[in-house]
């Protein structure tokens, strides 16, 4: 389970070197990746998610990443107004909220379960 997690942080940060980082005290929208790795493996995401591979893990982070970039300006929390600009260009905004990961169970629940 620990080498899925690995292996889809060492894909992000490849994928958005600008906004993923090491640095425990970023700020958004940029994104603690050790952080993002404890939280999925100390939540049980891979579990609670059914998920079996990286592509598993990948795809449902990207889904969640592609539905908080659908939001309008106002339904993001206003203290995060001023980093949309730099999630919006680095085209990632798991950074900008911790709800990613209520999104992740909501996203993979039965009801929502199907890759289109």
């Amino acid at each position: 389970n620990r080498r899925i997690i690995d292996e889809v942080c060492d894909s992000l940060r490849s994928a958005y070197p600008e906004i993923i980082t090491t640095n425990n005290r970023c700020r958004p929208p940029n994104l603690c990746i050790d952080r993002f790795r404890n939280r999925l493996f100390q939540e049980g995401v891979l579990e609670k998610c059914s998920i079996l591979t990286e592509k598993d893990l990948y795809f449902l982070i990207m889904k969640v990443n592609d539905s908080f970039s659908e939001r309008k300006h106002n339904q993001w929390p206003p203290t995060v107004h001023r980093n949309l600009k730099k999630a919006k260009r680095c085209k990632f905004f798991l950074g900008l909220t911790d709800e990613w990961l209520d999104e992740m169970l909501k996203i993979s629940s039965p009801n929502n379960k199907k890759h289109d």
